[in-house]
């Protein structure tokens, strides 16, 4: 019964055939008719029917239904253009032979590479991307990501590109290819494959309408299909009306198209020669069970979208879950790369016959590796902040012209190495004194240049560029502006919608050749907020980047004074003879550091490795100064501090130097010291 009725509403909605709508050429009123040159509009005048190439079974992208109509998301993409320009699509099957060229154009091209050799030239931007992912059935919980598929048998799409990207980059996995999708899922839900490697969008769909719940989600993979048309080389003016056609679609309209293929559940058909019986048949039977009909619709629209609910939250969820799975991945392997070069060059350095110049090589090798570690625990730190809404903003004075020169001093040895072109350009009063958090604006601009010196290639350019704006219609409110620009690699424009995304990287493969957290723009973005600023980028692969921040200030009432560069003293002038230093420190490896550091600077010093023997040795012997670790066993440096201060109190003795020697880093712990009485 339902089937009537649901084929009653296609047909009341199918009486309006898409041609009604090519009654004139581009409507002179709209907004993509004025981007349109003359010799555009002419063009299309001279060619109301363009012949595009269709593939017949990529649903749902692109596909022949059983009525033999074209249907799919590229075909609604071209019904929203044939309506905008007021031309008409002949729309032909196209052959697997992209070099047989017998259409003007192709509705879908999963990758541009797959033109080479054609007379086909896809265009510049795609109108759709589908990211490919493992699937396997919900019993199966030994497949976390593509290394795990080796020895495996896996089912894919033939006809799909991610074929050729296994065959070549993962020999060792055994492919099951099939004519379409549904054939693909199925072979996985019988158990005949291991798993399925396919892409999101056509899973959705399939899963929608083939009842494949008892799969899902298992791991990601660093392949997607970015959807492209592709026009003859013949007509670029074609490319270039189709492009601003795209363009004039917007996101929303984007979003809506792919939805509701995500959505659909079942390909209807409308058999117009037998309307009338249809029509006849139906009300007959409808006016005689109304009332339990209405009442199974109802119960069976509920359960099917309740079902389509979970499926979608399904795929959210697990999506969600794998973008953080991979991310923790990942820095597992960006910390043990460094780690492992720490092992293994400390390993080589105890070799008693090792050469001097080796050494050398081996020490600043450890070095770099232990920078970089260091690098990667302060972003998981940071954005462990932002999470828990812990990152506090910390005002303070400081001369923009200095933050800028820093930065342009600490990385002017890494571009220059890396044979790039790094300039500093410094416009308007960059060294009067202002208010704000000269640290995290340090911090998101040392980011940046490190970005960018990372993603040029040599012969390359980084500029950092730095001026100052006062907003004139709202109350003079200054703004410190600040732009990094490099020749590297560029960015994607769909890429760039999740580039300051936490636990989302624009493309793994980058992460993996450059290295990396892949957190900076993401807590780089987070702190520019806090602040009350903005970052922003304009980026074009092949051309470059550009990131543009924006940070407000109030200047202070004060002049500018150089910054003072000579290195400070922390014990000034003492006699190292009998100047005695007590620390108190539980970890060995730090202690033979500060031993190591204070023999080297001439110093008498003891140590013990906790509070409770710091306190005694004070009671025991004379010291001017201690170095106190904050976490320590048996009594921690906050709560012995506190004894010694109170020991000071009711004794009357002279006050003692507490320095505190600690990787704490919260500003809680910083409090703490501050408050127990270290200085």
């Amino acid at each position: 019964m339902h089937k009537i009725l649901r084929t009653i509403i296609v047909i009341l909605l199918s009486v309006t055939p898409i041609s009604a709508v090519h009654g004139t050429l581009l409507n002179p009123s709209s907004s993509l008719h004025a981007s349109l040159t003359e010799e555009e509009i002419s063009w299309l005048k001279l060619h109301p029917v363009i012949s595009v190439g269709i593939n017949h079974g990529w649903a749902p992208v692109e596909f022949l239904s059983e009525n033999g109509e074209f249907r799919g998301i590229s075909i609604d993409f071209l019904k929203r253009l044939e309506a905008e320009l007021g031309i008409r699509f002949s729309m032909v099957r196209k052959t697997d032979d992209l070099t047989d060229v017998h259409t003007d154009m192709l509705a879908a091209v999963p990758n541009p590479r797959l033109l080479l050799g054609t007379n086909y030239e896809a265009l510049q931007t795609p109108y759709l991307e589908m990211p490919y992912a493992i699937f396997t059935r919900d019993d199966n919980l030994s497949i976390e990501d593509i290394n795990d598929l080796y020895g495996k048998t896996v089912s894919v799409f033939k006809n799909g590109p991610i074929v050729k990207q296994l065959s070549d980059e993962h020999p060792l996995i055994k492919l099951y290819k099939t004519d379409i999708a549904e054939e693909a899922l199925g072979a996985l839900k019988s158990g005949k494959v291991d798993a399925y490697v396919g892409n999101l969008v056509v899973v959705s769909y399939v899963a929608r309408s083939g009842g494949f719940g008892s799969i899902h989600i298992a791991g990601e993979t660093p392949y997607k299909a970015n959807i492209y048309m592709a026009v003859k080389k013949d007509y670029p003016i074609l490319s270039s009306i189709l492009q601003k056609g795209l363009e004039h679609i917007g996101n929303k309209e984007k979003d809506r198209i792919s939805s509701n293929w995500m959505a659909t559940t079942q390909d209807y058909r409308v058999f117009y020669p037998w309307i009338i019986t249809i029509m006849g048949i139906s009300i007959l039977i409808i006016s005689v069970f109304a009332y339990s009909n209405r009442r199974m619709n109802r119960e069976i629209q509920l359960r099917k979208a309740v079902e389509a609910d979970l499926i979608q939250e399904k795929i959210r969820v697990e999506t969600a879950s794998l973008a953080k799975s991979q991310f923790l991945a990942n820095m597992s392997h960006e910390i043990r790369t460094p780690m492992n070069g720490i092992l293994g060059v400390s390993e080589m350095l105890m070799d008693p016959n090792i050469q001097e110049k080796e050494r050398k090589d081996f020490s600043e090798t450890i070095h770099k590796s232990a920078n970089s570690l260091l690098s990667i625990l302060n972003d998981i730190l940071d954005i462990s902040k932002i999470e828990a809404g812990m990152l506090e903003i910390m005002p303070d004075k400081f001369i923009p012209q200095d933050i800028v020169n820093d930065v342009f001093s600490l990385f002017n040895c890494a571009a220059r190495d890396k044979g790039l072109a790094f300039s500093l350009q410094v416009e308007g009063s960059s060294e009067h004194v202002y208010i704000g958090d000269p640290v995290r604006i340090r911090q998101v601009l040392c980011n940046l240049v490190s970005n960018a010196i990372k993603f040029s290639e040599y012969g390359g350019k980084v500029r950092l560029f730095a001026y100052i704006l006062s907003d004139v219609e709202n109350n003079n409110k200054i703004w410190l502006n600040f732009e990094v620009s490099d020749t590297g690699i560029g960015i994607d424009l769909i890429d760039q919608e999740k580039l300051f995304k936490p636990f989302s990287q624009a493309d793994s493969s980058i992460t993996r050749r450059y290295g990396g957290t892949g957190l900076g723009l993401s807590i780089s973005k987070e702190l520019c907020e806090l602040m009350g600023g903005s970052i922003t980028v304009d980026s074009s692969i092949g051309i470059g980047s550009t990131f543009k921040i924006q940070i407000p200030v109030t200047q202070a009432v004060e002049i500018y004074q150089p910054l003072n560069r000579e290195k400070p003293t922390l014990l000034g002038k003492v006699n190292k003879d009998s100047y005695r230093i007590l620390v108190a420190e539980d970890n060995e490896v730090n202690s033979k550091v500060i031993a190591s550091f204070l023999v080297k600077l001439g110093y008498q010093f003891k140590i013990v490795s906790n509070g409770q023997e710091a306190i005694s040795a004070l009671a025991e012997n004379q010291f001017d100064l201690v170095l106190m670790d904050y976490h320590m066993p048996v009594m921690d440096g906050v709560a012995a501090t506190k004894e010694i201060r109170l020991r000071e109190q009711n004794t009357g003795i002279v006050r003692i130097p507490i320095i505190a020697v600690t990787a704490a880093a919260f500003p809680e712990e910083k409090q703490a010291c501050a408050e127990a009485g270290m200085d």
